[in-house]
């Protein structure tokens, strides 16, 4: 597999986080938009993604 890292989220993406999100007790109750808002006050994004069609996503950290 390559990877590519991306410094935003694609809608895809950020439904993926969201659904990732839910299986955490400390993000589980989190709205779309409560994660969208997170996203746009961070300063820097980095995600890990597999380079292929899907660019399904495989590893996200942010930096406020």
């Amino acid at each position: 597999m390559t990877y590519r890292i991306v410094a935003e989220l694609s809608e895809n993406q950020i439904s993926d986080l969201i659904e990732l999100y839910k299986n955490e007790f400390w993000s589980s109750a989190r709205t779309r938009q409560d994660v969208v808002k997170m996203l746009a006050a961070c300063d820097i994004i980095i995600g890990l993604v597999d380079d292929c069609e899907s660019a399904q996503r495989y590893d996200f950290i942010k930096i406020n």
